[in-house]
């Protein structure tokens, strides 16, 4: 596939070329897989050969309405009708809602990026903005969740708190302050798909939660008590999932890199990863803020530290991929499954489509 570098990532070309084995290596993370999420998304496609993309392997990557398509790729793949066959939940949701199990009476609070208030999911939907001092920039993550959301449960109340998750030194308090005042408020389920940067604050709004009977799925817990599947949905409606696997966190690998890694051992003289941030935690001259960045990716990206590249194979995607499949096989043999969550063949909002 014809591609350039634009700001770390692979950025795909106008007169690009997709193949199944493209997105086959996208799945295996040998390949940088935003097309999986974002990639297509208000893209003018319409000039790419995809005449070797299946229509079983184009349902796994990510589009919208605005997508451009050629007429002869709209009557190969029908991206308009799989949009809305695929904005139900799965089969067994569905069967849940026809019994009356829809929410109804439950109350749910969602701690993610800011989003705009005015954006048409908030007609006709039980979903309540929370203003706050420290919103951040509207981004597309919180619309997915909160579409998500009122997909599997569409009678049920959602309190929508936003922060701005930028503001790296006071966003672990903010999420603390927002936890507070809604364990106040006596919801009993709190979804927040970060993470607190410190674990003695996470373990302090665990134990506040703990006390009050509250639910917190955080990104720790997900990882913990949940899996991705992928639900695939033919041409007749007809769903089924593939193998579920625990997503390696890779998204910003791109930020650290081999050599960058290599200099800061001979700056510092030492030879490994933890000897490295000892150094770097006594370093005077390092400003906390920065301090606390480096010392927050070396402990993300220690695979690093058995390959020299993060993309292509033997990449540490690739080694992330098989050994979280490894530790998704030893899950299942355990007492406690883990709920499977499909990722995959679903509808949600974006900001513009």
């Amino acid at each position: 596939m014809d591609r350039i570098e634009v700001n770390g990532y692979s950025e795909i070309i106008e007169n690009a070329k997709l193949t199944d084995s493209d997105v086959q290596k996208m799945l295996d993370g040998i390949m940088p897989n935003y097309l999986l999420r974002e990639g297509l998304c208000g893209r003018d496609i319409s000039k790419w050969d995809l005449s070797e993309l299946s229509p079983k392997f184009f349902r796994k990557l990510c589009f919208d309405s605005n997508t451009k398509f050629s007429k002869e790729q709209i009557q190969k793949f029908n991206p308009e009708k799989l949009l809305k066959m695929v904005k139900n939940p799965s089969q067994d949701i569905c069967r849940l809602h026809s019994q009356g199990i829809t929410g109804q009476g439950l109350k749910v609070a969602v701690i993610d990026t800011n989003i705009d208030s005015k954006h048409e999911i908030f007609l006709n939907r039980n979903i309540h903005m929370k203003s706050s001092n420290n919103m951040g920039e509207a981004e597309a993550h919180g619309l997915t969740v909160v579409s998500a959301l009122s997909q599997i449960v569409p009678s049920a109340q959602i309190d929508y708190y936003p922060y701005d998750k930028n503001d790296k030194k006071n966003k672990d308090n903010i999420r603390e302050e927002i936890i507070d005042e809604i364990i106040e408020s006596g919801i009993k389920i709190i979804s927040m798909s970060s993470s607190f940067d410190s674990e003695d604050i996470r373990k302090r709004v665990l134990e506040k939660c703990k006390k009050a009977g509250v639910t917190l799925i955080d990104q720790p817990a997900f990882v913990e008590h949940f899996t991705f599947c992928f639900r695939d949905i033919n041409e007749n409606g007809e769903e089924h999932f593939e193998e579920a696997f625990m997503e390696p966190e890779t998204a910003s690998l791109s930020e650290a890199n081999w050599e960058e890694y290599q200099a800061l051992l001979k700056k510092y003289s030492v030879e490994d990863r933890k000897s490295l941030s000892e150094k770097i935690k006594l370093d005077s001259n390092i400003k906390e803020e920065v301090r606390t960045i480096i010392l927050k990716r070396l402990e993300n990206f220690g695979e690093l530290l058995v390959c020299k590249s993060y993309e292509g194979e033997g990449g540490v995607r690739h080694i992330s991929k098989k050994k979280t499949i490894q530790e998704e096989i030893e899950r299942k043999k355990g007492e406690e499954k883990p709920i499977e969550i499909h990722c995959g063949g679903r509808t949600f909002a974006s900001p513009d489509g």
